[in-house]
């Protein structure tokens, strides 16, 4: 068609090697309407695409596919080249076309599969079709071209075996009899569910396919529904108190009593999430109690871009404050292995664990503290046996003093492990008395000894 762009896994956008490519259509379809919009055309937005983000990041996996042709230990050895490098390899692999690896019937040798007995009922591939929800009209025209049919009745029956009879899923393809004591090629379009596999496979690229007349084909949902489903009786309807009990509901509380709304059901709640979408976030915000300095600034920022808004852009979220808030047993990790084994973590398990963690080597780690052995002020624990008692500062830094724990400190902000400003004088000690563990002490060296950590 000319003019038109392919765009998404219709113009190879996938990223294979992350096997994703959601965000990549999305970038591609972005890219593809600012290029309409500016030139009008579709020339030369192959180039506008392979310079763009997308672009480039479809060239640094560009050889992780090529290399599976050649087996599967080249794949895994290039693959590993290709993420150390980043896709800066000197080479670029090349794609073989799928038909090209079909074999004749008198080179091809079967292997031994080992098959075994079939004991489920034989698959139709025809009554499969039905659940696909085809949708073709049986008179509209054919949409797979064949250039010589004869090529299919005699060159191709001797030489591959017809196998577009096998790798079609619908059965599209047959050879029949022309009554003349030989065969023919028999289309049956209206089991078509757009796989494409005989444009791809067929060894003598004789197959073209083509767009169905009225975008006819499969859909993702049955065309046509039954009226005893249309008229089947609900499965199953929560009870009023399962209903008042429920977070949506509770929800709708909070917003009714202080924006005095008279919110009911779920569908007025939507319409009104999308009639003032800023106070729905924000409303959503206070009720799941997420702790943050929200600053000032719009709750949304750019709401007319879908994607590129962005929610609350002033704010600033701790996600420490947020995980450590809970101090009681209900489970907060549960880890299970493929032995069976299973452990639980309780919040204030996991909240004993930070300290000990923060206490022992990010404090003494990011900016000595001399740490008080009184309770913390926040939790009420005592601090952890390998807190630092008296530690000097490094060469350039202030010691600091605080009366809390260190899971409390970071979780408040009041300890920042991140911001150290150096003064213009300090004087250290020489020597500091610090008891950690030995686990510790080997993670110090290792930091002190590695530049790249």
């Amino acid at each position: 068609m000319p003019g038109a762009i392919l765009i998404g896994d219709a113009g190879g956008t996938l990223n294979f090697a992350k096997i994703k490519g959601v965000h990549q259509a999305i970038r591609s379809g972005a890219l593809a309407g600012e290029h309409i919009a500016q030139t009008g055309a579709g020339s030369g937005f192959d180039a506008r695409w392979r310079a763009s983000q997308g672009g480039r990041e479809l060239k640094r996996v560009r050889n992780f596919k090529p290399a599976f042709k050649r087996g599967m230990w080249l794949g895994l050895v290039n693959s590993a080249w290709e993420t150390l490098t980043c896709g800066k390899s000197p080479w670029t692999l090349k794609n073989s076309a799928d038909w090209s690896r079909l074999h004749k019937l008198d080179e091809f040798v079967s292997p031994q599969r080992h098959w075994v007995e079939r004991t489920l009922p034989p698959r139709d591939r025809v009554s499969f079709v039905f659940f696909a929800g085809n949708a073709h009209d049986e008179n509209q025209p054919v949409h797979l071209k064949v250039a010589d049919t004869s090529i299919c009745a005699q060159r191709c029956a001797r030489e591959f075996g017809n196998p577009c009879e096998r790798f079609c899923p619908a059965s599209v393809y047959e050879m029949v009899d022309d009554g003349h004591g030989g065969r023919r090629l028999q289309i049956n379009a209206a089991n078509c569910v757009h796989c494409k596999a005989c444009d791809i496979k067929d060894p003598y690229q004789i197959i073209t396919w083509t767009t169905p007349e009225g975008g006819s084909g499969p859909t993702t949902r049955r065309c046509s529904i039954d009226r005893e489903v249309l008229s089947m009786s609900e499965l199953w309807r929560p009870s009023p108190t399962r209903i008042a009990d429920a977070n949506l509901t509770r929800f709708m509380s909070c917003v009714n009593a202080r924006r005095g709304t008279q919110l009911r059901e779920f569908g007025e709640l939507y319409a009104w999430s999308l009639a003032e979408p800023e106070h729905f976030w924000s409303e959503l915000a206070r009720f799941a109690d997420v702790r943050a300095q929200w600053g000032a600034g719009p709750v949304i920022e750019d709401a007319g871009r879908m994607p590129g808004a962005r929610f609350f852009p002033g704010a600033r979220l701790n996600f420490a404050a947020n995980l450590l808030r809970f101090d009681d047993d209900q489970p907060a990790l549960v880890f299970r292995n493929e032995r069976g084994t299973r452990r639980t973590l309780s919040y204030r398990e996991l909240a004993t664990q930070v300290a000990r963690v923060a206490d022992g080597c990010a404090l003494r780690a990011w900016g000595p503290v001399t740490a008080s052995p009184a309770s913390c002020r926040t939790c009420r624990r005592r601090p952890s046996r390998c807190s630092p008692r008296r530690v000097s500062a490094p060469p350039g830094h202030r010691a600091r003093r605080t009366s809390a724990c260190a899971a409390c400190s970071i979780a408040s902000g009041r300890f920042n492990l991140g911001s150290c400003s150096p003064p213009t004088a300090i004087s250290t000690p020489a020597s500091s008395s610090i008891r950690c563990s030995p686990y510790q002490r080997c993670w110090q060296r290792l930091r002190r000894s590695s530049t790249w950590w």
